[in-house]
């Protein structure tokens, strides 16, 4: 049985070139809080568009599932996951925007940090 994770690996990190119509590597920015791959794993499944769990992303990124609760969590604080609603997730566009290359995690704070 293929796992979510294996069919987004295969083309997370690439995205089309629109010059030459091949894929390209995207450099991602991650920041020094970051927990990777784990962290990318997960907005990566995220990514798919789906809704989803703890349990369901840990078990397709090969992954337990309190670790997973724990780094959505952190996630959640940088801003690059939303709580859609109690045990379930989505990635957001700072989300979507990391994983294109476009954001670097190394410049955001934790949502609600007043120092």
């Amino acid at each position: 049985m293929r796992k979510i994770f294996d069919i987004v690996e295969l083309f997370s990190h690439f995205e089309p070139c629109k010059k030459v119509g091949r894929k390209v590597r995207i450099m991602r920015k991650p920041g020094d809080w970051m927990q990777n791959p784990t962290d990318e794993r997960i907005l990566e499944v995220l990514n798919t568009g789906l809704e989803l769990g703890p349990t369901t992303i840990a078990r397709n990124i090969d992954r337990d599932r309190t670790g997973v609760s724990r780094r959505l969590s952190v996630l959640i604080d940088y801003g690059l996951v939303n709580r859609v609603e109690e045990g379930y997730y989505e990635i957001t566009d700072l989300g979507k925007q990391y994983l294109k290359g476009e954001l670097n995690a190394g410049e955001l704070e934790p949502i609600g940090d007043t120092e």
